[in-house]
């Protein structure tokens, strides 16, 4: 992986957006999300910008932080990837806004949907800690919800990046771990709810 200053920047950018935030139950801090996904999204391309990017996939999302900030300090290339991996959060319905996301996908560029991988890969990883290691009553009280609803929601999206770019790297390893997280909902009865 190349270093640069850019990417240094916004490390340092996204660990002071993220510096009040934890991951849900496992509490550690925020920030080793997104370099979670820099790390995957490295593994399959040096763009110092699509690696920017990775770092700060959630910075618009999940902080104070607006497009026009990731423009003015990081450029429009940078901008435009955060733009399509954000959900409009001004849409209070939650499935709008999800089929929304999936729309805005099916027209994606290659280096975006690699970081959409990334980002679903860790996501599920960290599900899947949760459901291993703590009660399950504690998946359902932090991620709850209708557990079909986010099967279905999960395949889709999965389904629309592999039909957008079937050559993904990261592919494999995102139906893998999807692969996972339902036989892990079966074995502890979850899937049913």
């Amino acid at each position: 992986m190349i270093y640069t200053n850019k990417i240094s920047r916004a490390i340092d950018f996204a660990s002071r957006a993220h510096e009040n935030q934890k991951r849900k139950v496992l509490n550690y801090p925020y920030i080793s999300h997104p370099l979670s996904v820099l790390f995957l999204v490295s593994k399959f391309t040096d763009d110092e910008d699509v690696l920017v990017a990775s770092i700060l996939h959630d910075v618009v999302e999940d902080t104070n932080t607006n497009s026009s900030d990731i423009e003015i300090k990081f450029g429009k290339k940078v901008r435009d990837i955060i733009d399509v991996l954000t959900e409009d959060n001004i849409i209070e319905n939650i499935k709008e806004r999800k089929d929304k996301q999936l729309e805005k996908f099916k027209k994606a560029k290659n280096e975006t949907l690699l970081i959409k991988l990334a980002d679903i890969i860790h996501n599920f990883c960290d599900i899947l800690t949760v459901l291993e290691h703590y009660p399950k009553e504690i998946y359902l009280d932090v991620f709850g919800g209708n557990i079909k609803d986010k099967i279905k929601n999960a395949e889709n999206r999965l389904n629309i990046i592999k039909n957008t770019w079937p050559e993904n790297p990261l592919l494999p390893e995102a139906e893998m771990r999807f692969k996972d997280y339902k036989k892990t909902l079966e074995r502890l009865n979850l899937i049913e709810l």
